[in-house]
């Protein structure tokens, strides 16, 4: 029996327990991480705790270097005007995919947008929806920003303002339950959102700050206007560029190189934690919605400009940041890089993370004649993230696309990366790229 197994076994002999939310005895992450003393409360409200990730990684490991060809996903082509840019935003939660489609037409108003949802059924086939909003408006955009958790969708739109959008799953069908919006109409709200249970998180770049909204018996209530605390570093624009809420912590990013933590207390939001790289250029965590993700204790945070001293490579090859809560901040474990990515390829400029998975994107990886790559890794029995597996286009499909790793996402099993860009049926129309274990 390897070391990997005698240590899972050890672990569950002394009683994890992945169904309540707490531990059951005095227990230690794999490679040491973290540890839980009985009685702690897991936490919640996001895609893993720290039970389940071990869950995860107890099941018979996943090999994507083992997958021949990805599943590819399309929005409704035939509604293109200029490219309907299927797969901008995306977002992935147990069996369900959501993907929008910003640039589609709907009801002749050109670029109103819409969402698709793709749940697998019994036959294990994603089954694709497609969702709009009751009174499309030209140029609304839905879906530029958006997040899923449960059978809960949220997804921005801008016009006749700015605004998000609240789906909610009954059976198998989506309806519009809420309608969230501030009265300032502030033109940069709603450009980012992270949802996590009852609660999310809206950012709002023009006027640096991020609202908090809870639901509280059946109405979407705003509980929180958080700003970064003073001092406010001077070069700082776009106070929530990306946006990562889990349980009580959220992360917000900040142009050019900044990410800031915030933890809940049960009553007010508190600044814990302060993170800034070395250099401007880094686009540390701040590349895009996407450039960071919190997952229980654990945060990734992608740097898409950052110099990486690889062997052939010179220039922004890009990089990401892997952390760890060590019950007073976050702590850097591990820089990952991918040995696949070449000069100028923005890895990091998204970024996921789920169970023993962590995907980074890099959207200007040139492989050959592809533009844009997924690189996946997982995590080892001594809690080090090894690289695995590479997902790009199938060379059957490479017609000038571009963007591939845009936007990732991982859950159990399952890894997604989105290529908005691709010429399907004009330019721009894009694909999702889909690979896992039993798909």
């Amino acid at each position: 029996m390897t070391i990997r197994w005698l240590i899972l076994l050890a672990i569950s002999i002394i009683g994890w327990d992945v169904v309540s939310s707490q531990c059951t005895g005095d227990q230690t992450i794999v490679g040491g991480n973290l540890t839980l003393n009985k009685g702690d409360v897991i936490v919640e409200g996001c895609n893993t705790s720290v039970c389940t990730m071990l869950h995860g990684i107890m099941n018979p490991p996943c090999n994507f270097g083992l997958i021949s060809k990805p599943i590819k996903l399309y929005g409704d082509i035939e509604f293109s005007l200029n490219g309907n840019q299927f797969g901008l935003s995306a977002a992935i939660y147990n069996d369900t995919i959501i993907s929008s489609a910003c640039g589609e037409t709907v009801g002749g108003h050109q670029s109103a947008g819409v969402l698709y949802i793709f749940k697998k059924d019994a036959r294990k086939l994603w089954v694709r929806t497609r969702l709009e909003l009751p009174t499309p408006h030209a140029f609304d955009y839905l879906g530029h920003s958006l997040d899923i958790h449960g059978d809960r969708i949220v997804a921005s739109s801008f016009l006749p303002t700015p605004r998000i959008n609240v789906f909610e799953r009954f059976y198998r069908s989506w309806n519009l339950t809420a309608i969230i919006q501030t009265s300032g109409e502030s033109i940069g709200f709603a450009e980012s959102v992270s949802l996590s249970v009852d609660r999310m998180a809206i950012g709002d770049t023009y006027m640096a700050r991020v609202y908090i909204f809870t639901l509280q018996s059946g109405l979407w209530v705003q509980t929180a206007l958080i700003i970064p605390a003073p001092p406010v570093p001077m070069l700082m624009m776009d106070f929530g560029t990306a946006l990562s809420l889990c349980g009580d912590f959220l992360a917000i990013s900040a142009q050019p190189n900044m990410v800031y933590i915030f933890r809940f207390n049960g009553t007010v939001w508190n600044q814990i934690q302060f993170i800034q790289s070395s250099l401007l250029s880094d686009r540390f965590g701040s590349f895009g919605q996407y450039s960071l993700k919190l997952d229980g204790y654990r945060l990734v945070v992608g740097s898409a400009g950052a110099m990486v001293n690889i062997s052939g490579v010179s220039g922004s090859s890009g990089l990401a940041y892997y952390y760890v809560w060590n019950g007073s901040i976050f702590e850097l474990h591990q820089i990952i890089r991918s040995p696949r990515q070449n000069s100028g390829a923005n890895c990091g400029s998204s970024v996921s993370i789920h169970s023993d998975t962590l995907i980074m994107g890099c959207q200007s990886n040139f492989i050959g004649t592809n533009i844009g790559s997924a690189e996946i890794f997982r995590l080892d029995e001594w809690g080090v993230w090894q690289w695995q597996y590479q997902l790009i286009q199938e060379a059957e499909d490479i017609k000038s696309q571009f963007n591939v790793g845009a936007c990732v996402g991982t859950y159990d099993d399952v890894i997604f990366s989105s290529a908005p860009a691709e010429n399907v049926n004009s330019q721009g129309d894009g694909a999702i790229y889909l690979a896992g274990c039993g798909n």
